[in-house]
């Protein structure tokens, strides 16, 4: 007897075994396919996905990357038959999300640049004036820390130095927070839309369907942030070369945070067009897109929430 015949044929999501069916739909968890993706081994291996191809990594990245760019033609060429890797998935978003950090690199040096500058022209102001002058300007100095020196050195410590580091990043925090966040958005957006949709997994009585392939829908869907961090770069760039300055305000938004928090709506936008891609087309959800806005507006429900709670995101 052929191997191919008593090999079980074995659904893609759920691994239901399908020997006995007649209709090319998995009795288990409703997934509809074709004979042929379940027996063709040529379909076995993705022609270019960074999941199938660790021995070329920067050319499996760059094509995986740009065929985001086109999800219909994308999702159609990526089949749950395909072997998933879960380490590799998790390789490809840490890429994206060490590039996402990029943007934050950028503004927290022109932040550091500013608050050096800061600094120590407080300093230089300081130490010219009289003890008088001194007390008349700022009493509290003696009360509570004795000598300007003291003061100086928590108030306005400098580079290089872990307080001067922290210092930079309170600044970064409360007055030019719109990096930071736009980064964990979309950081998190996977990790918070993969746990959306197992929540509807269960009420779809999909309870058998491996959460491998949600993971892959959500992660090839979120690469679209590479591609915001990259215009966020651009940003900082135009506006650098416009102020003719690498320093970046010390208080008050930057015309780089405006676009990037005007951006964030279209990239909330793009991505549910990309999961709507991934569950129509790779898990055949028939109600794809209604799915797909249901699980989004969950995430957006939970980012807004701890928006509005955290203190990391205090509006000035």
């Amino acid at each position: 007897m052929d191997q191919a015949e008593i090999e079980p044929l074995l659904c893609p999501l759920c691994e239901y075994d399908l020997r006995g069916s007649v209709e090319p739909r998995c009795s288990e968890c409703g997934y509809a396919f074709t004979w042929e993706e379940i027996r063709d081994p040529a379909r076995r291996l993705h022609p270019y996905a960074f999941e199938h191809h660790p021995e070329r990594n920067v050319w499996s990245f760059r094509r995986t990357l740009l065929a985001g760019l086109r999800p219909g033609r994308f999702w159609r060429t990526l089949f749950p038959t395909q072997p998933s890797r879960p380490k590799r998935l998790v390789v490809y978003w840490l890429i994206g999300a060490l590039i996402m950090t990029l943007p934050l690199v950028a503004q927290y040096t022109r932040q550091a640049i500013c608050y050096q500058s800061e600094a120590n022209k407080w300093r230089a102001q300081t130490s010219n004036m009289t003890t008088a002058q001194l007390d008349e300007y700022a009493p509290f100095i003696r009360q509570m820390y004795g000598t300007l020196e003291a003061y100086n050195a928590v108030a306005y410590p400098l580079w290089p130095s872990w307080d001067a580091a922290v210092m930079t990043w309170q600044h970064l925090r409360y007055y030019n927070w719109a990096t930071s966040w736009a980064l964990i958005v979309l950081a998190s957006w996977p990790w918070l839309t993969f746990a959306a949709l197992m929540v509807f997994q269960v009420s779809m009585r999909r309870v058998r369907l491996r959460p491998i392939h949600v993971l892959r829908c959500v992660v090839y869907a979120s690469d679209v942030m590479i591609w915001l961090a990259l215009a966020m770069l651009i940003a900082i760039g135009l506006e650098m070369y416009r102020d003719n300055a690498i320093a970046v305000r010390l208080y008050g938004w930057t015309p780089a945070n405006v676009f990037l928090v005007r951006a964030m709506p279209f990239a909330l936008l793009l991505l549910l067009v990309r999961v709507a891609f991934a569950y129509r087309l790779y898990l055949r959800f028939r109600h794809a897109v209604a799915v797909a806005i249901a699980s989004q507006v969950i995430v957006w429900l939970i980012l807004a929430k701890l928006t509005l709670d955290v203190r990391f995101f205090q509006l000035h």
